[in-house]
């Protein structure tokens, strides 16, 4: 999973979770519905978790490829933006720097990030 689709990833995990109460709420309030109908929701609310989980797995194995990056300041700026879905402003406000230089920061520590896993998929 590249690093920059890791949010949205965390909205899927999110979305497919609420997909599956809602198949969940629908079994639980249609006892009478028929067997196969309810056959075929189970095996959609199985895919959804399925995916689910697939995406959790990718999360953390790139929040642990993050940690890694040997420079801690680059570590720590991928993991304000990209897990924490902090906004430049905000990375500057906590690091006590400029905003421009949060930018090139970010750059810098993305393309670190890319080298040391350019060939990990």
């Amino acid at each position: 999973m590249d690093l920059k689709h890791i949010v949205v990833a965390e909205k899927i995990i999110e979305n497919k979770k609420y997909e599956m109460l809602w198949i969940m709420n629908i079994l639980r309030q249609h006892e009478n519905m028929s067997e196969s109908l309810k056959a075929t929701w189970i095996k959609k609310a199985k895919r959804i978790k399925e995916k689910s989980d697939d995406l959790e797995r990718e999360r953390k194995k790139v929040i642990e490829q993050v940690q890694q990056v040997k420079n801690p300041k680059h570590s720590q700026v991928l993991m304000m933006k990209y897990v924490d879905r902090l906004m430049n402003h905000e990375i500057a406000e906590i690091l006590c720097i400029s905003t421009p230089k949060v930018k090139n920061l970010l750059t810098v520590a993305l393309k670190e990030y890319e080298r040391m896993y350019q060939d990990v998929k």
